[in-house]
Formats: C-alpha cells, structure tokens, sequence
C-alpha cells in the first residue's frame, strides 16, 4: 500500500509544478511558512486537481479510509513547510482542500462500490 500511496504523491508532485529546486538553497528545504490569512482565496483551481486526485484515488480498492484521510492531511502539512509559492494558501483554503479530497474520493467509491482496480 504505501508503495501506491508514495508513487500517487510522486506523480503529483511531478506533473503539477516545475520542480526548480536548485533556485532554494537546502537549509531553507525545511522551513515553515505560516499561512497569511486565515479566508483569502479559498477555493482555487488546485481545489479542483485535489478533488480529481483523489478521486483516482478513490478507484483504488486497496485504499481504506484512515489511508485517504493520512495522505490527506499529510499533503496539507508538507505544503506548510515547501518553499514554492503555490503552497501559500489560507488556512481555510486548506480545510476546504481536505473537504474537496474527501468528495472526490467520497463519490467515487460509492458510485463505483469500492474501487474497481487493485
């Protein structure tokens, strides 16, 4: 299962940005970037890649529920501490992120009763 799960994140991270990671220097890798609003700009087009991710997700029978919700909030706690602009969202982007991921992986399984591949 984590095989699925780090080659899931992998993909995701590979094809929804330019990995330019020689413009940061290392020591800077692990920092934490606090959000700067709590409500500015809630829902934006990442929503939507959230929601279809993680209905792709969704397909996948072994995928279980604390799996979803672990790689869910996971994600949400990495984009807290990635130097990349995309990551700077609200905190209410955030939440609304994680809602965005659960009804994407939500409706998938149950229109196609609990996955179809794997």
């Amino acid at each position: 299962m984590a095989r699925y799960s780090s080659c899931l994140i992998f993909a995701s991270v590979v094809f929804s940005f330019n990995l330019n990671i020689e413009k940061f220097p290392t020591k800077n890798q692990l920092k934490y970037f606090k959000p700067n609003s709590y409500s500015e700009n809630s829902v934006n087009y990442y929503s939507l890649i959230h929601f279809g991710e993680y209905a792709l997700l969704g397909l996948i029978k072994s995928v279980k529920v604390w799996h979803f919700w672990t790689i869910s909030i996971g994600w949400e706690i990495i984009e807290l501490f990635t130097p990349y602009e995309w990551a700077r969202e609200s905190w209410l982007n955030k939440l609304l992120d994680m809602g965005f991921n659960f009804s994407g992986f939500y409706i998938v399984r149950k229109y196609f009763k609990n996955g179809v591949i794997l």
